[in-house]
């Protein structure tokens, strides 16, 4: 919900006047350069909010309404009314009688730890290129990792595919999403007997298709298969294109406040075995197929984009979006600053989105 699109629902005299207020933890304000969002951390939402009521939040809780009129022009004492309203009708803020009551509600622990050295890899596999993907995926395994994407080059082979996906069997992988270039004999029933054989794979993706098109697997409705008219790389390196690509919660949000929520704990092999931290990166750190795995992901040249997290980097550090968004573009230093060098869709001045960029 917009604050804009909100109308009392009661009495503005009903409005507590005398009860201090405090936001939930799970209900956390950021501040934007054009605007604030209220991340509702338990149900997994956001809700926008103005500036002007991120600092109510911020720097009145523990307050009261009566408390807050006192320090503005009674002008705008209807207008915060409005928002004491909206606040208590979606929940996002609790009362007390006393001050001291707050303090039985502590602020949420928005440390991040986790028990994998890799949450993440993405592998690139060409039939035609040898790896030791057995080798590799014990080693993943062994790391921690809990997602993998498989991406597939050359045409599409679904015993090639089979093949590949059997190695998963006995790992500790639990979830595989799964890129094949389309290829106009394997039907629709063919893909679908392989999502209900490999029950790991949530999605399977088939690329430069005819159409774009997505549909889940009718017994077991968390896998999905689509169809997409874009390359690969395209795929692999897509931009954020608006909100749909935003995920809020609680994991996500306490993990970027320290780290890159796009590198953090991600490792890529190449088709030829190379260790990257990501498809659009040039940089080789070694080679699965003579060194390491382990001795490489910890080094601190791989871990350098890991600790550059969105309030470190120029503009970024001024969305309000920022503790939710994912984004794959590599940070650079310039100026003794972190910086992007290529543009974001989503303009933080405007609060507007770029549609034309993505076309």
């Amino acid at each position: 919900m917009y604050l804009e699109e909100h109308t009392l629902l009661r009495d503005k005299n009903m409005i507590p006047q005398n009860l201090f207020f405090k936001p939930y933890a799970c209900c956390i304000p950021v501040k934007g350069f054009g605007r604030s969002i209220i991340y509702d951390l338990n149900r997994s939402v956001f809700t926008y909010i103005p500036n002007s009521l991120f600092e109510i939040m911020k720097e009145h809780q523990g307050q009261t309404v009566a408390q807050i009129k006192q320090s503005v022009e009674p002008y705008y004492w209807d207008i915060l009314d409005k928002y004491f309203d909206f606040l208590l009708q979606n929940e996002f803020i609790l009362l007390a009688n006393a001050k001291e009551e707050l303090n039985l509600f502590p602020a949420l622990e928005l440390s991040y730890q986790s028990p994998s050295s890799i949450s993440n890899a993405i592998i690139q596999i060409k039939e035609t290129v040898t790896i030791n993907l057995p080798h590799l995926i014990e080693e993943l395994s062994v790391l921690g990792c809990r997602a993998i994407q498989i991406v597939f080059y050359g045409e599409g082979d679904v015993n090639f595919l089979s093949k590949v996906l059997t190695l998963f069997d006995k790992s500790r992988i639990g979830s595989i999403e799964v890129f094949m270039k389309y290829n106009e004999n394997i039907s629709e029933s063919i893909l679908d007997q392989i999502i209900n054989k490999f029950r790991r794979i949530h999605k399977l993706t088939l690329y430069a298709a005819t159409k774009d098109l997505i549909f889940r697997n009718f017994h077991f409705r968390m896998q999905a298969i689509s169809f997409i008219t874009r390359s690969i790389d395209y795929r692999l390196q897509m931009p954020i294109k608006d909100t749909s690509n935003f995920r809020t919660n609680i994991d996500l949000f306490c993990e970027s406040q320290k780290f890159n929520t796009y590198f953090n704990q991600k490792v890529v092999i190449d088709i030829n075995g190379n260790i990257k931290n990501a498809p659009n990166t040039e940089i080789s750190f070694g080679n699965v197929n003579d060194q390491s795995l382990a001795e490489i992901i910890h080094t601190e040249e791989f871990q350098a984009l890991w600790h550059i997290k969105k309030d470190d980097i120029e503009i970024c550090n001024l969305c309000e979006y920022r503790y939710m968004c994912v984004d794959n573009r590599i940070p650079k230093k310039k100026e003794n600053k972190w910086v992007h060098s290529e543009k974001c869709n989503y303009d933080v001045y405007k609060c507007q989105w770029n549609t034309n960029s993505l076309t």
